[in-house]
């Protein structure tokens, strides 16, 4: 690890107004991709010129649990198995606010693991212990409701934050109505299904990106703690039961929330890549940060097993399609 990185991790996780402050992850992202060093330091500095334009600010405490957090960030890489899962019981109870930040400290614990690093793995669950939004409002229920939880019309939503609207939704008298659609258990095969859903609508929305980079990070700790899972098993069944609970109540606020705001209008025809690694290098060229980030998901969870080559080769193209059309 370069002291330069180094540094830029140890930095305050949020800008001004509690937004995520994308730079550790954005270069984690880059390196993991191969980007080449010379790139990785121009954006390094745009990145911290921007950052210190707007100022960066650490929430309540997060020191205090980076430091705590610090002792489990190692025993979740440990080679011993036992002590992962032990660990994991130190933290268990984090994964009903999984959502907060709008799953950035889920998605930077995910970084960490993958690359066992355990003090960005400390920050990460630091991040969430001091961002958390829980949203679990009941018993989730194989099947989905027809009719979605009411929220406001279009008119009245002005000043309302997108977490606002997910408290919302989630608060519904309905919980089932969250459930991503599918008969059965829940498995990955569902939430993975739903969470590629929105990014397909609306790929430009970071609510949406962040479902799927969010699903990346909760993988990554499954598979650091419990091992592999087929996407088609119960995931009720597992010792992260509880922080796939969170998720999919979570992903079906998401939904629910998006379901306010008009589908994208992508073009029909999109480049699809040939590889995945063409779709990577144009991915990392763009500049934009959630372009590498998802994209970069979206290949470690067919590393999973989650997703299949072409699922990541079309969704990959679309969110570039995107980026290209918006107005800069």
């Amino acid at each position: 690890m370069s002291l330069r990185r180094e540094a830029i991790e140890e930095l305050p996780p949020e800008t001004t107004g509690a937004l995520t402050f994308h730079l550790p992850m954005e270069v984690a992202a880059l390196e993991l991709a191969g980007a080449d060093p010379a790139l990785i330091e121009q954006r390094i500095a745009l990145r911290l010129a921007e950052a210190y334009a707007t100022g960066l600010v650490d929430p309540p405490l997060y020191r205090w649990a980076v430091e705590h957090y610090g002792p489990i960030g190692q025993a979740l890489l440990s080679d011993d198995p036992a002590e992962r899962v032990a660990a994991f019981g130190g933290i268990n109870t984090l994964g009903d606010g999984l959502a907060g930040a709008a799953f950035h400290g889920l998605i930077r614990l995910g970084y960490g693991l993958w690359r066992r690093d355990h003090a960005e793995v400390a920050r990460g669950l630091a991040y969430l212990r001091t961002r958390r939004q829980v949203l679990i409002c009941g018993a989730v229920t194989p099947t989905m409701v027809s009719a979605p939880p009411p929220l406001p019309p279009a008119d009245q939503l002005d000043g309302v934050t997108v977490f606002d609207l997910m408290n919302l939704a989630a608060g519904s008298e309905d919980p089932a109505a969250l459930v991503p659609p599918g008969e059965g258990p829940l498995n990955l095969q569902r939430l993975a299904g739903a969470a590629t859903a929105l990014v397909e609508r609306n790929p430009s929305s970071f609510v949406a990106v962040h479902t799927v980079t969010g699903l990346h990070g909760l993988c990554e700790l499954h598979h650091a703690v419990a091992g592999p899972v087929d996407r088609t098993s119960p995931l009720a069944d597992t010792l992260l039961a509880g922080w796939w609970h969170a998720y999919a109540v979570a992903l079906g606020a998401a939904t629910v929330v998006m379901g306010r705001f008009a589908a994208e209008e992508v073009p029909a025809a999109v480049h699809v890549h040939d590889d995945a690694e063409a779709l990577l290098a144009d991915a990392v060229s763009s500049g934009e940060t959630h372009n590498v980030k998802l994209v970069l998901a979206l290949r470690r969870l067919e590393q999973f097993g989650v997703l299949d080559e072409a699922d990541v080769r079309r969704l990959g193209a679309v969110k570039l399609a995107a980026s290209e059309c918006a107005p800069h």
